[in-house]
């Protein structure tokens, strides 16, 4: 792994604080419609869902192994503590992502109607889990002040 100055982490905390918050407004945002059905057309969830799912896919990568110039956890942890995220949000979601919402593929046709339903709550319930661990553990030194509210 790259070694990072601290005003980078800075900033990438501050990255990774912003998918963090949209995640979170998108589903809120979301449910608020969904109790006010007139404003709530198919076209409003379907721009939630999609907005939602690109930036779990970016909590994803964070909370996933090192790759390439990404921004990940590991930067943040100390390397003497041991930290493990469910990795459940990538097993159940990612495929999903891919098949239905990134890429045009013929695997998004073996989906049946309820499995491409997305529990927006409840997967930002899991994200936001996996964060109270990660600010558990992080270097508060190298969060950005937003972040650490969280804490």
């Amino acid at each position: 792994m790259k070694q990072r100055s601290k005003d980078d982490l800075i900033k990438a905390s501050d990255a990774f604080f912003y998918e963090i918050s949209m995640l979170n407004a998108c589903a809120k945002t979301y449910h608020g419609c969904a109790r006010n059905s007139f404003l709530f057309s198919q076209f409003t969830q379907n721009v939630l869902i999609e907005s939602f799912c690109v930036h779990l896919r970016n909590v994803i990568e964070f909370f996933g192994r090192q790759k390439k110039d990404y921004i990940t956890y590991e930067y943040f942890i100390a390397s003497d503590k041991s930290v493990g995220f469910p990795h459940s949000l990538s097993k159940e979601y990612n495929e999903k992502i891919n098949n239905l919402l990134s890429h045009l593929t013929f695997a998004r046709l073996k989906f049946k109607q309820i499995e491409k339903r997305w529990p927006l709550s409840k997967i930002a319930n899991e994200v936001n889990e996996n964060l109270q661990e990660f600010l558990r553990n992080a270097d508060s030194s190298l969060l950005c002040d937003k972040l650490k509210d969280y804490m």
